[in-house]
């Protein structure tokens, strides 16, 4: 790797071509036709999370900051899908703030942190309600249960039997 970055690793994947920051600042490193060390401009945010274009060999793509982070400085040893930021500000992609997550730890912390103000029910309280109606529960009464309405344990599951059918094919 060039040494003309300090405390800089280079994006697996990208070896040779770019590299990062611990705070999440992308580098392109010098090449045959373009010697100089460039900072990565951001391609503006996508859902707030900030995103650059990275080009390899056979290909040219928006990634986001965040998981390069991710990828390239936290090891995911239990092989979780998602990133989440800790404090909650999805442009602040230091290694401080980033860990690696399933998606129920990541609409989990969302929810304790105020992210989901509509939402009634706890993340870790779904699977309840609707198991409370495939035993024969009517949906009514499951729902009030959970502070719910009809409708709402009527979406639960709609969603689930979608995640279920996903997970068949």
């Amino acid at each position: 790797m060039n040494t003309l970055i300090d405390d800089t690793k280079e994006i697996p994947g990208f070896e040779g071509l770019y590299a990062i920051t611990r705070d999440g600042v992308v580098y392109s490193l010098p090449r045959k036709y373009s010697p100089k060390l460039l900072v990565m401009k951001e391609v503006g945010t996508y859902h707030g999370y900030v995103r650059v274009v990275l080009s390899g060999p056979d290909r040219t793509k928006l990634y986001y900051v965040h998981r390069l982070v991710a990828e390239t400085y936290i090891p995911n040893t239990q092989n979780k899908p998602m990133i989440n930021h800790k404090n909650g500000i999805k442009t602040d992609n230091r290694v401080d703030n980033l860990e690696w997550v399933t998606c129920l730890e990541n609409h989990t912390h969302a929810f304790e942190n105020g992210k989901y103000p509509r939402q009634i029910i706890h993340p870790s309280e779904k699977h309840k309600v609707v198991e409370m109606v495939r035993q024969g529960v009517p949906i009514d009464v499951a729902g009030e249960r959970f502070g719910l309405k009809p409708m709402g344990v009527e979406s639960l599951l709609r969603r689930y039997k979608e995640v279920e059918l996903r997970m068949a094919a």
